[in-house]
């Protein structure tokens, strides 16, 4: 299959469910109310404004080369994604309008044995709607606000019972779900390499989704990166959103230019006094749908390994680790989930990960997944802060 193909049926897919939701919205928080008609034309009006700049803005950065090529192309991609975060909180403050007026109307028949009064139930539904599109308002103006926010550095110790005293107290500096591209540019990834800077780990690993873009176009925005240097080293592997953009070109981008390690279903040793530890990577769940020979493998990072102290696998996504069994590794990291990227999505990504953001045990394994240092699409991290995870092992 084609990139133009699977580029055709994703945009297909994304539209039609686009205009579902948009649709939905309008009816729900536009048609049913008692609105003037001039007030309800012009909601309508605004709303298909954004759903249009959601559709457009895409096929701009592909087509422009770049993403800041000129003031309207820019100003495009801001108002497309902060749009498309602005519908998605439209669309949960609609289901919440809807649940409330459901619970509403079986209280109000359970007080009252005489019809209801239309008067009341006319108020409540254009309170309601009101509401709904301020608190829509308010959740994507804060989650903006936190969006650009410098992400916060999250210390996190993991104890292991068996760790060699020459790892005790070793820091991993991890970021994940960087996603540079249409509004993530030069100088967000500046502010993150100074951080990283400060915070002087001895590791450094990158979890993926790194780009959203090709590396012709994104490839200025990087150099910063250049300048870390970790004493034990800096890994990479790739997300799945490399493979959207040619993944072989951003690990090559990666190895040459930045001075990672990249890892693609292999291992790296890095001695550590007395101490070896194996830092191992595998290639993303998607990369089988681009090249068969490439699938995810953590038992092929491990051949040639010599005896280790300690194994860390870097891992994209989370449900990874199902496919761990047998290879005892110590410490899984990971990324992918955004934790939900912002509230109320913090909720629902619960019913498709199993690890979402955090420490958890897996059988003889434990995993960390980083909620994401940026953000993907909307720029929008409403009660979830981006995150820098430094990690540091001591013994239980």
């Amino acid at each position: 299959m084609s990139n133009t193909y699977r580029l055709f049926v994703f945009v297909t897919i994304m539209a039609t469910f686009s205009f579902l939701i948009v649709w939905w919205v309008g009816k729900r928080l536009i048609a049913d109310t008692t609105w003037p008609e001039p007030t309800q034309r012009g909601v309508w009006i605004a709303l298909a404004t954004f759903f249009a700049s959601m559709l457009i803005a895409p096929f701009l950065y592909r087509l422009t080369g770049r993403p800041n090529d000129s003031v309207l192309i820019r100003f495009t991609q801001w108002y497309s994604y902060i749009g498309m975060g602005f519908i998605a909180m439209l669309a949960f403050s609609a289901l919440f309008r809807d649940l409330f007026l459901v619970v509403g109307t079986w209280a109000e028949k359970l007080l009252q044995s005489g019809p209801l009064d239309e008067s009341k139930r006319d108020f409540l539904r254009n309170s309601t709607s009101v509401g709904a599109w301020a608190l829509a308002w308010t959740g994507t103006s804060v989650g903006f606000y936190q969006a650009l926010r410098k992400p916060q550095v999250k210390t996190v110790k993991i104890p292991f019972e068996a760790l060699h005293k020459d790892l005790q107290g070793l820091t991993i500096a991890q970021i994940s779900d960087v996603h540079v591209g249409p509004t993530i540019h030069l100088d967000t990834i500046e502010g993150l390499v100074r951080q990283l800077e400060e915070i002087q780990a001895d590791i450094l690993v990158f979890t993926g989704d790194a780009v959203d873009g090709t590396v012709d176009q994104l490839a200025q925005h990087f150099e910063p990166f250049k300048r870390l240097k970790p004493k034990h080293g800096k890994y990479y592997i790739n997300g799945n959103h490399e493979y959207y953009w040619h993944a072989p070109s951003w690990m090559q981008f990666f190895k040459k230019e930045l001075g990672f390690t990249v890892l693609e279903n292999t291992h790296a040793i890095a001695p550590i006094g007395d101490a070896k530890l194996m830092v191992a990577g595998v290639n993303d769940l998607q990369a089988s749908s681009f090249d068969p020979e490439n699938a995810t493998n953590p038992s092929r990072c491990l051949q040639g390994a010599p005896q280790t102290d300690f194994r860390v696998l870097l891992a994209h996504q989370p449900k990874t680790c199902r496919m761990t069994e047998g290879t005892e590794f110590h410490l899984q990291l990971s990324g992918h989930t955004h934790a939900g990227q912002f509230f109320p999505a913090t909720i629902f990504i619960h019913l498709f990960e199993k690890y979402v953001s955090g420490l958890y045990q897996h059988g003889q394994m434990k995993i960390y997944v980083n909620a994401g240092t940026f953000y993907w699409g909307p720029p929008n991290r409403f009660m979830n802060p981006g995150e820098i995870t430094l990690i540091q092992l001591t013994k239980s």
